[in-house]
């Protein structure tokens, strides 16, 4: 019986001792969060990442950026969905490689396998057509539940039409319609990170393998080298003064020498040689982490996202390609 009531109910003392409990609860998580950001720890930002691959200034190349999509942006509309809604709106220094401003739509996503409608005007080109259904593909095959795509191609009346691209069968992040890549007639090629000229993006280039003496080395090779001859537009994010060298494995992690670890000087430098070198490296077969060591032992030290004590993730290298800022894009003539 309740003491002042006289009915049944809950004791007022239990009710306030919840009260307390939640209040105090609740003081609890402000406090570790308000602790956490003063410790410097690592804070989570809201919203799932989404990759998303644009075309660079020139319309040469496909690049990848990570964005972060809010709830608010996804209420109602499937990941998908959400992915291609995302080639509208480039960051700052890249294209869309849509023909307009109709989002390609997701027809069917089921069983690792999406269908995609995209408008193909009659004034869309070879190479336009090629990265606009690479970026697709690209987009679509970076989320866990899609692994390949296939394309329906329609006219502005919506009605279905041919493109230069054979889309009769379905495309994968493999397919080399939907690869940045340069001839390399008679060689398996090696898909190499560069540094897009004069901005901050990294991507991939299907290239043939300089001569080493295996295929780590050749891809340590290529990065120090830079592009192919005749490749215009892209710059090594790897210094050859770096001195990255390979030293050892363990298991599916590689073990590299970073011999001149003062180099390059800026953080932001060395945060994309880490980037492009890990993102390299975990293209090989068997290759999952990248272990960065000085000549006088381990790198105790952060650059950007990364702490050199632990190996790197090819996971966490894909991460750091996340657009902090996501500033309007510039109208393509003033991109670079």
């Amino acid at each position: 019986m309740d003491g002042e009531s006289g009915r049944p109910g809950t004791p007022r003392w239990v009710e306030v001792l919840l009260v307390l409990v939640v209040v105090g609860f609740l003081a609890y998580v402000a406090w570790v969060s308000l602790g956490s950001a003063r410790r410097g720890r690592p804070v989570v930002p809201a919203g799932r990442p989404v990759e998303v691959w644009y075309a660079d200034p020139t319309f040469q190349f496909l690049v990848p950026a990570v964005k972060r999509v809010g709830a608010q942006f996804m209420a109602g509309m499937p990941i998908p969905q959400v992915a291609m809604e995302l080639l509208k709106t480039p960051p700052a220094g890249l294209l869309s490689p849509l023909p307009g401003q109709e989002a390609p739509l997701i027809m069917v996503a089921a069983a690792a396998q999406a269908t995609v409608q995209i408008a193909l005007p009659a004034s869309v080109g070879a190479s336009q057509e090629r990265l606009l259904i690479g970026a697709v593909v690209r987009t679509l095959t970076s989320l866990p539940e899609i692994r390949s795509v296939r394309i329906l191609a329609v006219d502005a009346a919506g009605r279905p039409r041919e493109g230069h691209e054979d889309t009769s069968k379905p495309f994968t992040a493999r397919s080399a319609e939907v690869r940045n890549a340069w001839d390399s007639p008679g060689t398996a090629p090696i898909t190499v990170w560069f540094k897009l000229a004069g901005s901050r993006y990294l991507l991939p280039l299907d290239m043939a393998p300089p001569v080493a003496d295996g295929p780590i080395e050749a891809a340590l090779t290529a990065l120090a080298g830079g592009p192919p001859r005749g490749v215009a537009g892209l710059a090594p994010a790897v210094p050859e003064e770096a001195g990255l060298r390979f030293v050892g494995q363990e298991g599916t992690t590689l073990r590299v020498e970073w011999t001149r670890p003062d180099v390059p000087a800026d953080p932001g430098a060395q945060d994309r040689l880490i980037t492009a070198t890990v993102l390299t490296l975990t293209e090989l077969p068997g290759t999952t982490r990248v272990r960065f060591e000085s000549p006088a032992g381990p790198l105790a030290r952060r650059v950007g996202p990364y702490d050199l004590l632990l190996d790197v993730a090819g996971h966490t290298a894909r991460a750091a390609l996340e657009i902090k800022a996501a500033a309007p894009s510039p109208p393509p003539e003033q991109a670079s």
